[in-house]
């Protein structure tokens, strides 16, 4: 129930910021960028036209404005506030098991070489590399940027880190010996 109270939460915070940016959307326009039904739009303006979040003013028989109201402004301020915590928590707390990963990998493999590409997904791992970098970890860590071939010349256990859910990236990888390929999105 809390999984979809929160759903419903962030789909109010869309169609706000939505409304907030474009008076004139329509709800088929509103159902595309949340990514629900229709029908699911068209409820959740209703509960917000009765919470006194949003006014509806029926211009002509075909167009329909919506405005926020000033108790809309401020419910917006507060869902903008608790989906800023709720989610700079959950990648923070993604980014210290990163770390733990990594430092955990690096035990285990005389060299570590992270692939790691400026994706969204990869700027946590970044982040995580960033602050493993510079404490006793970081001689045994090299940066491989999906960017440029790099080769491997490997003569001793090591391992090739990455995250991200195309398999493609490691590829030419493969077939180097003594080479674990590791995907961390595998062990968050």
């Amino acid at each position: 129930m809390g999984e979809q109270r929160n759903m419903f939460s962030d789909n109010e915070l869309k169609l706000m910021s939505e409304i907030s940016e474009n008076e004139n959307i329509t709800q088929r326009e509103l159902s595309k960028k949340l990514n629900v039904s229709l029908g699911s739009v068209n409820i959740l303006i209703k509960k917000m036209i009765k919470e006194g979040l949003i006014k509806m003013n029926q211009v002509s028989k075909r167009q329909v404005l919506y405005m926020i109201t000033p108790a809309g402004i401020m419910e917006k301020t507060k869902k903008t506030s608790r989906y800023i915590k709720v989610h700079y928590k959950a990648i923070n707390e993604t980014k210290e098991r990163i770390k733990r990963i990594l430092e955990e990998i690096n035990n285990d493999y005389d060299t570590v070489y992270v692939l790691k590409d400026e994706s969204a997904i990869n700027q946590v791992l970044n982040a995580a590399l960033e602050e493993c970098i510079g404490r006793s970890i970081d001689d045994d860590i090299r940066i491989l940027d999906t960017n440029k071939k790099t080769k491997i010349h490997n003569k001793t256990s090591s391992a090739l880190v990455y995250l991200s859910e195309d398999e493609d990236m490691v590829e030419e990888y493969k077939n180097i010996d003594n080479l674990d390929i590791i995907n961390i999105l595998e062990r968050i």
